[in-house]
């Protein structure tokens, strides 16, 4: 990360504060309306208080990266851009003070932990008004790009999330603060850099995560297949019977009965008869199918030497589902489900190997 210091928040908050006074000299002009002047001072003083309330109460900072940007802003949900004050101050009128542009836009970032949290402020500059949406977060493991766009009259950064709509995006504050701070596009770059290279470790520890996900996905498949292979192997050896109209009863075979005729309706090259052999039925049972047909009374003492207890074929059987559910469908999945749903895949793999 780049040595160059940011400012401090300190300082970050006299910058604010200088703007809003600017607004205040670019709405006014020369025009002097008396108690006006007054209205906004109090007004500015009143917002800038709520803002450092803002974060007493929600540590918009954090303690480590953070950074904001002015004027055109998104929070990857909502756009909003005004006029710099300098566009403002050239604007002819002596209605300035009801015009939207009044509102100085702010969007603050900061990074805790894994995740990148965004807030959004409107701060009015004629009156005692601070709209604000407060720590919108995006995880660290979904960046996947950060990029700077110069216009005629300001810099731009993009910060660009995987499945979020639009780029966090910010214009960068052109003071120039002095000493070792940076400004304009030294800070652009500096934001830029910094989110990467934190961000690294991220993807890093997703790329891993999903590395593991892909060998906990081929546990399961193996598993399940060779789970369909031994209840198919011992129906038929034990039953002396192939067709699972035969080897099969009760609400099992029903649904499997079901299953086929649906999907015969969606593939016309096939008939119902094609599946009519257990070997090609079995892809129609579900977990849950086999515990039912393992531990049937009219089948459990054919598998009561691979399995011992029904009640762990139950207890086994419903955590290796519950993982197997969460995985095929990408939900997240609880430690307590997975820690289960290990276990199951265990036992299961001593009794079926």
């Amino acid at each position: 990360m780049s040595d160059n210091k940011h400012i401090s928040k300190s300082l970050f908050y006299e910058v604010i504060e200088k703007r809003l006074i600017r607004y205040k000299e670019a709405i006014m002009g020369t025009k002097g309306v008396q108690g006006m002047e007054m209205a906004m001072s109090i007004a500015i003083h009143h917002n800038m208080e709520s803002l450092k309330r803002f974060d007493t109460l929600n540590s918009l900072f954090g303690i480590g990266f953070w950074g904001y940007g002015i004027n055109s802003i998104s929070d990857g949900v909502e756009s909003h851009t005004n006029h710099d004050v300098e566009v403002i101050r050239r604007i002819p009128g002596l209605n300035k003070h009801h015009e939207i542009y009044r509102n100085l836009l702010l969007l603050s970032f900061k990074i805790e932990n894994d995740s990148l949290y965004v807030s959004t402020f409107s701060i009015d500059s004629c009156s005692v008004i601070l709209n604000s949406n407060i720590n919108r977060r995006y995880y660290l493991k979904n960046f996947e790009n950060a990029v700077m766009r110069i216009r005629p009259n300001s810099i731009l950064v993009d910060f660009i999330f995987k499945n979020v709509e639009k780029p966090i995006s910010f214009q960068i504050d052109t003071y120039h603060f002095g000493g070792n701070n940076l400004s304009g596009e030294q800070l652009a770059k500096y934001y830029i850099d910094s989110l990467k290279e934190i961000s690294s470790k991220f993807s890093l520890n997703k790329e891993l995560a999903n590395t593991g996900e892909q060998k906990l996905n081929e546990e399961i498949a193996k598993t399940e297949k060779r789970l369909r292979e031994v209840v198919v192997e011992t129906l038929c050896q034990k039953m002396e019977e192939r067709e699972y109209e035969m080897l099969i009863t009760g609400e099992v075979k029903t649904q499997i009965r079901n299953r086929i005729k649906d999907h015969v309706a969606l593939h016309p090259n096939l008939q119902v008869s094609d599946f009519n052999s257990i070997d090609r039925a079995i892809q129609f049972c579900d977990i849950d199918h086999l515990k039912k047909i393992i531990i049937k009374d009219i089948y459990w003492n054919h598998f009561e030497n691979m399995f011992k207890e029904k009640e762990k074929v139950i207890k086994y059987f419903e955590g290796f589902n519950n993982l197997r559910k969460a995985v095929m469908h990408n939900r997240e999945v609880s430690m307590l489900v997975r820690h289960e749903g290990n276990a199951a895949i265990e036992w299961l793999n001593m009794a079926l190997f």
